[in-house]
């Protein structure tokens, strides 16, 4: 690097200097020209100002030589610091103008003092830099992500009421609708949508389970039994929520049911079919509304088509006889269509004593009868199954609605 600028204590008449390459600079009390001897460096040119005083020193002489008049200028104006070196000496001939010496010192003292500021930056730098910036990059890298800003809570939601609240107006949505099922005026369309709504309405309100989280409330012997098992075996031992399995000996008695089924279908002249368990969605829609869909385990298939495990079995006969209808109306098959089923329907709801969420139902179907002969007959059907089972009428009883 280039010089650098020292204050020296003043001793003597010396105040401060300067030494530089080719110039030096010192502040001094007096200051006179004359001859150089053979001890000392010959003094080309001197100046005297009124607080800085500047000599050019050159090469030793032997003999005389004439020495060159100082400059003849008025004082220089005070310097707030040292100056810094540059530039070669010049020749031993007139002396330079004061004017350009004033104006060669104030440029070399700003020189000497961006040179003093830039080695006090390279004396605070690291003797490896980048390694230095490697670190402090690898520390940020480190550092964990700053906390995402905290989300605004939502009001407090008591689920207790509100569940019983929901199961309440449900019962009130049934009960609307078993009256308008057995009495169409008895309530309108109006005040069943309203609740309806209303249920909606009061769903929404439940807050979201977590991802995972499992209800405990209302847990039964079957959840127990099942969590109690889960440390022995990899799945659940127990069959999905409201389902169930039938052993041999569970099969033995439906078997027997099932076949009286079907032997008194047979004796009044049914003919058994059956249709897909899965069945379109639409299907029930169009029966018995958009609301429906909250009691189905219903779906999008992987080709995008709207299904549903069929929650009955009357929407898929219907089905069946329009595919063998012509466009005119007329059935292709010989009226009355007489047909049974024991089909094994699903309806996603509340699980209770004796109502499961899979269950087996005997239907009878009597198509293209305009008279109540059809009624009479199923009713006739009906009783012959409680006669061959053993039930009597100490035991049930048959209530017919208009």
């Amino acid at each position: 690097m280039a010089d650098s600028a020292a204050p020296v204590t003043s001793t003597g008449h010396v105040e401060w200097s300067y030494q530089g390459q080719f110039l030096s600079v010192s502040k001094v009390s007096n200051c006179s020209v004359g001859a150089p001897t053979s001890d000392s460096p010959m003094v080309a040119w001197a100046h005297d100002g009124s607080t800085l005083s500047v000599h050019r020193v050159g090469a030793h002489q032997d003999g005389a030589g004439a020495v060159p008049s100082a400059p003849k200028a008025s004082a220089s104006p005070a310097k707030s610091a040292p100056a810094a070196s540059a530039g070669a000496s010049a020749s031993a001939g007139a002396a330079p103008d004061v004017k350009s010496v004033e104006a060669y010192l104030q440029r070399h003292q700003l020189q000497a003092r961006i040179e003093a500021a830039m080695n006090e930056v390279i004396a605070s730098m690291p003797q490896d830099p980048m390694a230095q910036l490697a670190e402090v990059l690898k520390k940020v890298g480190e550092a964990p992500a700053p906390a995402a800003p905290a989300a605004a809570q939502e009001p407090a939601v008591d689920t207790s009421a509100l569940e019983a609240e929901i199961k309440e107006q449900g019962n009130k949505v049934r009960e609307l609708k078993e009256k308008k099922k057995a009495d169409d005026s008895a309530v309108s369309k109006e005040d069943v949508d309203a609740a309806v709504a209303l249920l909606k309405e009061l769903k929404a309100k439940m807050p979201a389970a977590a991802p995972g989280e499992k209800k405990e409330k209302g847990k039964g012997k079957k959840e127990e039994k099942a969590a109690a098992t889960a440390n022995k075996f990899p799945i659940s031992v127990e069959p999905p929520m409201g389902t169930r399995d039938f052993y041999p000996e569970d099969m033995r008695v439906r078997n027997w049911m099932f076949g009286h089924f079907r032997d008194v279908a047979k004796s009044f002249a049914f003919q058994e079919y059956d249709a897909p368990v899965l069945e379109h969605e639409e299907l029930y829609k169009r029966k018995a509304g958009e609301e429906i869909t909250q009691q189905m385990y219903n779906f999008v298939d992987k080709m995008g088509y709207k299904v549903t495990l069929r929650p009955e079995m009357t929407p898929s006969l219907a089905r069946m006889i329009l595919a063998r209808t012509t466009e005119s109306g007329e059935t292709k098959m010989m009226l009355p269509v007489k047909w049974f089923s024991i089909p094994q329907c699903w309806r996603f709801e509340t699980t209770q004593r004796g109502r499961k969420r899979e269950h087996y139902q005997w239907n009878m179907d009597i198509v293209g009868v305009k008279s109540i002969g059809a009624e009479v007959e199923l009713m006739a059907a009906i009783t012959t199954f409680f006669t061959n089972v053993g039930i009597t009428s100490k035991d049930v009883g048959i209530k017919v609605n208009s």
